[in-house]
C-alpha cells in the first residue's frame, strides 16, 4: 500500500469568499491487497467515518466515510474550514491507514487449516 497525502486550499462563494483547506488522499494498492478486499467482500468496511472516528465495521448510512472501496478507487478528499483541522485529519488518516493495513494482513488467509498440539 503506497499512500500520498496532499493539502490544497480553495475559495468558495460569490461575495464572501470562504477558504477551504482540502486533504487529498491517494492510495496505490498491490494486486494482492486488491484481491483480499474483493475476495473477502471488504469494500464497504469503514476505515474512518466522516467525523474522523474509527469503526472498521459496516455502516451504509454515510457515503462520505472512508471505506476500502475508496482505497480501490485510489482517492479520497475531505475539506475543512481551518488548517489545523486539515492537519489533524491528516494525522488521523495516517493512523487509520496503518490499522487498515494490519486489518488487510489479518484477512489475507489462514496459513494452516488445522493445528495440533499437546498440553
Amino acid at each position: 500500500m503506497k499512500v500520498s497525502i496532499e493539502h490544497d486550499e480553495w475559495k468558495r462563494g460569490l461575495i464572501f469568499k470562504v477558504t477551504h483547506y482540502c486533504v487529498n488522499l491517494k492510495v496505490e494498492l498491490s494486486e494482492e491487497e486488491k484481491k483480499i478486499i474483493k475476495d473477502r467482500n471488504l469494500e464497504h468496511v469503514i476505515i474512518s467515518d466522516q467525523r474522523g472516528n474509527t469503526l472498521l465495521s459496516k455502516d451504509p448510512n454515510f457515503e462520505d466515510n472512508l471505506t476500502f472501496n475508496y482505497l480501490l478507487i485510489g482517492k479520497h478528499n475531505r475539506g475543512f474550514m481551518s488548517i489545523s483541522e486539515a492537519k489533524r485529519y491528516e494525522q488521523h488518516l495516517i493512523e487509520q491507514l496503518k490499522q487498515a493495513k494490519v486489518f488487510l494482513d489479518q484477512n489475507s488467509g489462514i496459513e494452516q487449516k488445522s493445528r495440533s498440539f499437546e498440553l
